[in-house]
């Protein structure tokens, strides 16, 4: 149900005013639910679409940092998870492979899915949607004009390209919708530690909770990082991880999984020019594989929690350490697949949602003194650097520079940098608080810190009155602003702090908007969502590849980037050519992007091959692919096989390619002492198979 209440969105800047009115507009209609028959039982259904869009887009995240694409390193899907209670009321968990959403897609999403689908039983509180943050993913999607402008390397927004996510993404709601059937729902914690470090231990060492929380929180016997060594940065962190598993009831059989997993999933250097899912899209996929036996196999949807803090425990960024890090939490997350759930019964889904204000709110501080969030957005001069994660090449004042003096406009201590006008950014939110038996989801609009997110949680549990390892967050959920710290961490001004746009007492008021709504009654100072809803997402360009050819030496850069990042020692690179048609500058998936497989001759034939570390396909980051040419009607493609190794002595392989469903051509026969020598590079020519 939507909540009451009263919140004024404040006024736009004049300037941000006249420029938002002459950009394109994004409509959105959801309507109210319509109640369907109520099945009388748990039903529930998981689905997995491929959202890779063609290359050329710029990817977003990491702002002027970043790169666009050149090409794909395995894919970028959406995740649906979708739960319906007794009554019939539905639940969809959606995780996609994006930097971010804004409120502006996930209601696209919800009215497709009313309109395009007829699933008119779901409304905007029945949807979460929410990023896994990979920063290789597209920019260009967002509903507001700051985004657009600051996520990629190229301001704007693409509109075929936001269409096509939509779309995709409803849709594997709704395939998941009809795939559902009875079920049971199981949850299981464990600590999965080893796998992240808090990448900002002095901010978090400003936390009064700081001395106990690293007491008392398990870490591996090493934790590595950029710097070395340092143990407490692995105990800095929520290394609890929790996954809600539906079960077929006819079988058992595992359906999908929701995994909530506090880690930013920055592992490869930020001008890397490739789609990618980082550590979870790796983790995932990998997963999804090996339990799938041959079959479809469930969805494993892994949301990312509290993490604005926290990033894998790499030792340096790269494709090595990537596939290393993701194979420790993949080994975490197939240990709660497989261990004895206890079981969640589920009468009822309930839920409480609404729009809340972020700017110039009131709000009590914790020695009961009135506070007041900043009445305008505005990011600090420390975060132009980046952090330590994705640094860029501004000079800026280092992390932990602060004024002496603090603004009496609610930014406190922060060197100020860009004031964000209301119409570039809008200061509202969706918030949203499901109720799962005796089990708490809760959406945070942006990226939490640590602490910031244990004191959201405790929040929500005594509200809800239930055990505060029940609280479940999602972060990134349902739009994007930005970060939000603790008081004593955006004092510090770290990366953090000077990232938290409204404010030093932001995160505070997220947690009492969410606590109001994890309570059973009560009016919280919310909004309802109108049915209609016109986004300006700001000026409008096609990015796409099909739609911007490009020079020769767009093509050669990003080639050679690629063949820096995808090196392995004692593997000679081995390369296959070949040419396709031009995909559609909206198409997705196999419509936009070649599938490369590994076959090995056997009896006589070709069979499919997998290694001990799973099938040899594209879909599984074994091969980078880019595009290397534009021949007008045809584009020519280059695609790497990263590592052969596994290949056994004396097989005999090929590498087989297909488009659009359509067979491409095979490399020809390849004997693996010719792959491992270390000598000079292969350079093949797909031909007849």
């Amino acid at each position: 149900m939507t909540i009451g209440g009263g919140a004024r969105r404040g006024a736009a800047l004049a300037l941000g005013a006249a420029l938002a009115l002459g950009c394109p507009r994004i409509d959105v209609e959801a309507d109210p639910p319509v109640a369907r028959r109520a099945p009388g039982e748990l039903l529930a259904g998981a689905a997995r679409v491929d959202i890779t869009p063609p290359p050329g887009v710029p990817m977003g995240g990491h702002a002027i940092g970043g790169a666009e694409s050149r090409g794909a390193w395995g894919r970028l899907y959406a995740r649906a998870l979708v739960i319906e209670d007794p009554r019939g009321q539905p639940l969809a968990l959606v995780i996609g492979d994006l930097w971010g959403v804004s409120a502006g897609l996930t209601d696209a999403v919800v009215d497709r899915l009313q309109h395009e689908h007829g699933l008119a039983n779901f409304d905007r509180g029945s949807v979460i949607l929410a990023a896994t943050h990979t920063h290789h993913s597209p920019a260009a999607i967002a509903d507001n004009i700051a985004h657009n402008f600051a996520a990629g390397v190229k301001p704007a927004f693409d509109r075929r390209l936001f269409d096509a996510v939509a779309g995709a993404i409803a849709g594997a709601i709704a395939e998941a919708y009809a795939r559902r059937e009875p079920a049971s729902v199981g949850g299981i914690t464990a600590a999965l530690p080893g796998y992240s470090r808090n990448r900002s231990l002095a901010a978090f060492r400003a936390d009064p909770e700081a001395a106990g929380w690293i007491a008392e929180t398990p870490g591996p016997g090493v934790c590595v990082g950029p710097a070395g060594v340092e143990a407490d940065a692995c105990r800095a962190v929520e290394p609890r991880v929790f996954a809600l598993r539906l079960h077929a009831r006819a079988d058992r059989r595992l359906l999908g999984a929701a995994v909530f997993v506090a880690a930013h999933p920055t592992a490869m250097l930020n001008r890397t020019p490739v789609y990618h899912g980082d550590v979870f899209g790796i983790a995932a996929a990998r997963l999804e594989d090996e339990l799938a036996g041959g079959d479809e196999g469930p969805v494993i949807a892994l949301f990312n929690g509290p993490e604005g803090d926290v990033s894998p425990a790499w030792r340096a960024q790269g494709m090595i350490e990537t596939m290393r890090v993701a194979e420790v939490l993949g080994g975490g997350v197939r240990y709660l697949l497989g261990a004895p759930a206890t079981t969640i019964e589920i009468p009822s889904i309930r839920e409480r949602h609404g729009i809340f204000e972020l700017a110039g709110r009131e709000l009590e501080g914790a020695g009961g003194e009135r506070r007041r969030t900043a009445r305008g957005a505005n990011l600090g001069k420390v975060a132009l650097g980046g952090a330590e994660d994705g640094p860029t090449e501004a000079r800026v004042p280092p992390e932990g520079t602060a004024r002496r003096r603090p603004h009496r406009d609610g930014h406190g201590r922060k060197l100020k940098l860009l004031p964000i006008a209301d119409a570039f950014l809008p200061p509202e939110v969706p918030l949203s608080v499901v109720r799962l038996g005796g089990h708490v989801l809760a959406t945070l609009p942006g990226e939490v810190t640590t602490v910031m997110g244990a004191r959201i949680r405790a929040g929500i549990a005594a509200a809800a009155d239930v055990d505060a390892d029940r609280v479940h967050l999602l972060g990134l959920a349902q739009t994007y602003r930005s970060y939000f710290t603790t008081p004593e961490e955006y004092e510090a001004q770290h990366y953090e702090g000077a990232s938290t746009i409204y404010g030093r007492d932001s995160g505070t008021l997220l947690a009492a908007d969410l606590a109001c709504l994890a309570a059973p009654v009560g009016r919280c100072e919310g909004r309802a969502a109108p049915e209609r809803v016109r986004y300006r997402p700001g000026p409008e360009r096609r990015l796409a590849l099909p739609d911007a050819p490009r020079s020769a030496r767009w093509f050669t850069r990003g080639s050679e980037a690629i063949d820096r990042l995808f090196r392995v020692s004692g593997v000679a690179p081995i390369y296959l050519y070949f040419e396709t048609p031009v995909p559609e500058a909206a198409a997705l998936g196999d419509a936009a992007w070649p599938r490369v497989a590994v076959e090995v001759a056997a009896e006589g034939g070709w069979l499919p091959w997998s290694g001990p570390a799973g099938a040899e396909r594209d879909d599984l980051h074994r091969f980078v692919t880019a595009v290397v040419g534009d021949e007008g009607e045809r584009w020519r493609w280059r695609t790497r096989w990263i590592d052969p190794k596994a290949l056994p002595t004396g097989a005999k392989a090929r590498i087989r390619v297909s488009f659009a469903g359509r067979e491409i051509g095979c490399s020809p026969p390849l004997e693996r002492a010719a792959l491992v020598g270390g000598g000079g590079a292969l350079m093949l020519a797909a031909g007849p198979c």
